[in-house]
């Protein structure tokens, strides 16, 4: 490795945009493997991708503290920088790299941008959003784009307009585009004997009230998981410990008895790098539009996300060729990027008109594609 040349991912918005830079990742690491990597991220979610060994070095920043701004020009002074990828596309991003002294800047193309950047790459809005940040790479990697247009010739698929129904990722994502990343086997086995097999995963929550489907459907979904022979875990984080534990309260525990499986909720007990191991092992997950959804994508597990206000079009969906979407057809929907916090026209239409019985069939369409 160069002394000192260090390639840099500036990347600080949500945990699911952050995991689709992973294909960036890996083909920066191809493409300069003699230079150090290190991502820039929100704090939180460095150490899953360090020890996960994605990259070299990790710098957990939270932008609105000047104190911890300077200190991340100053650390970032002592590098050789080759290299710097901002993918978030903000004002406040620009400005903090501004001093930050690089031999290439490398962004998407915005109106305001252009004295920022050297290198900025238009943002196509018909590719799913792991190939767009891929994209970023056009400037400095000739076969990029050969490669991103390879596997986006179907923009109409990528990102159906249709709103309903369930909708599958129609052909394999190659190696180069994936996102799987295999689970550290120490932490896997610790996980597993904490465990019944076989199990589906769900996770019921999200920072965005609106994204979040109903807890009478999660209810009725672990309910006919368990009626199949699947053990049931909820997962979230401390703040989510009360939604899944009153699901897992409220399911019926005749239904369990009589299949001989357990539904219980785990919230609060594992960090990312234990919940990706843990999703690892399951048969199926079950997320909202949210980092959980794109946790089970770099998991390799098979993946069924469950969008309201938000629409494929916009790209996120579960970048992984084991996953399908559940949506209902609504002219409200999107109703922006996140949804909201309530559902502005008082409905929540969006998500009460899915049921628990969809969900599950989208669940046995994966699984038994999979043999499961």
């Amino acid at each position: 490795m160069a002394q000192g040349q260090t390639n840099i991912i500036f990347q600080t918005a949500f945990l699911g945009d952050l995991l689709l830079t992973i294909p960036l990742i890996r083909r920066l690491k191809k493409i300069d493997s003699e230079s150090s990597l290190m991502l820039v991220c929100r704090p939180g979610f460095g150490d899953l991708f360090a020890r996960l060994n994605l990259v070299d070095d990790v710098l957990e920043l939270d932008k609105r503290n000047v104190t911890g701004l300077q200190e991340f020009r100053d650390r970032l002074a002592h590098h050789h920088i080759r290299y710097l990828i901002s993918v978030h596309r903000s004002v406040r991003t620009a400005l903090a790299l501004r001093t930050v002294q690089a031999e290439h800047k490398l962004s998407y193309h915005q109106w305001w941008n252009r004295p920022f950047y050297d290198l900025r790459v238009p943002r196509d809005m018909r590719l799913p959003e792991a190939l767009r940040v891929l994209s970023l790479l056009a400037p400095i990697d000739p076969d990029i784009r050969e490669l991103v247009e390879q596997w986006s010739t179907n923009t109409e698929q990528n990102n159906l307009r249709l709103k309903s129904s369930i909708l599958k990722w129609p052909k394999p994502i190659p190696d180069e585009c994936h996102v799987r990343v295999a689970p550290n086997p120490a932490i896997a086995e610790s996980v597993n004997n904490q465990l019944a097999h076989p199990f589906a995963v769900i996770a019921p929550s999200s920072q965005w009230s609106t994204k979040c489907w109903t807890e009478e459907g999660y209810r009725r979904l672990a309910e006919l998981m368990a009626e199949r022979g699947l053990n049931v875990y909820l997962v979230g984080t401390r703040d989510e410990r009360d939604i899944c534990d009153r699901i897992s309260a409220s399911v019926n525990h005749d239904v369990m008895r009589s299949a001989n499986v357990e539904v219980r909720s785990l919230a609060g007990r594992f960090d990312l790098l234990h919940l990706h191991a843990l999703m690892s092992q399951a048969q199926v997950v079950v997320a909202n539009d949210s980092g959980p959804m794109h946790l089970a994508a770099v998991a390799g597990r098979p993946v069924v996300g469950i969008f309201g206000p938000t629409v494929l079009a916009q790209g996120y969906r579960p970048w992984s060729d084991q996953s399908a979407v559940i949506q209902t057809d609504l002219d409200c929907r999107p109703c922006g990027r996140h949804g909201h916090m309530k559902c502005p026209i008082g409905t929540h239409a969006c998500m009460k008109n899915i049921s628990a019985e969809m969900v599950m069939q989208a669940v046995e369409q994966l699984t038994n594609q999979l043999s499961l």
